[in-house]
């Protein structure tokens, strides 16, 4: 979702419109190429974007508002799709996980967990690979900004995440990488 350019004000649009298109901006109507030779494709313009919410802020659509979803790149089926994040807040009036916006993106262990961040809730998650059943979440002190790299070190597992907030969710921003040792997980079995 790429933001609009409605603060570089016109002189500067006509040079990135310039710049993009290989022609020279029109300074004057005296420069202006005849009609015939003008381009005939429509000039866009374009504000920003507003979304569509409900009377209470809420997205105006039915959940999830965001969901990780499993495709089994062998047959192109979808295997399973779960609501990733939720809003506590809902939930507390008990509303069922609805999911949040998310940009963030996951990773897959070799033993069956996926690790997903990137969720408006500032919440780190871990998820059943085989049923996207949600095993494990855990708070980060702002939005995880990439996806959880797994690695081993000397026969542990672990997970670390960027969270630095900000960026196209709006979320309050800061600077954290944070770290969890992954215990053995039993695919399955839900422990």
């Amino acid at each position: 979702m790429m933001p609009s350019f409605r603060h570089l004000g016109p002189e500067k649009l006509t040079q990135v419109t310039w710049y993009l298109t290989g022609q020279r901006p029109q300074t004057s109507a005296a420069d202006k190429p005849p009609a015939k030779d003008r381009p005939t494709t429509p000039a866009y313009k374009v504000d920003g974007h507003i979304k569509l919410t409900d009377h209470e802020g809420y997205p105006g659509t039915k959940p999830p508002w965001g969901s990780l979803n499993c495709i089994n790149l062998n047959t192109g089926r979808l295997e399973w799709k779960v609501p990733l994040g939720e809003v506590p807040e809902l939930t507390a009036r008990g509303i069922p996980r609805t999911g949040t916006e998310n940009f963030g993106g996951a990773s897959v262990t070799a033993g069956g967990l996926v690790f997903a961040s990137g969720t408006r809730d500032n919440r780190i998650w871990a998820f059943d690979k085989h049923s996207g059943e949600a095993l494990w979440s855990a708070d980060l002190p702002y939005t995880g900004s990439a996806p959880p790299t797994i690695f081993e070190l000397r026969g542990e597992a672990y997970v670390v995440v960027p969270a630095t907030g900000g960026g196209k969710l709006e979320t309050p921003g800061g600077d954290a990488l944070v770290a969890f040792k992954v215990s053995k997980y039993h695919p399955g079995s839900g422990k």
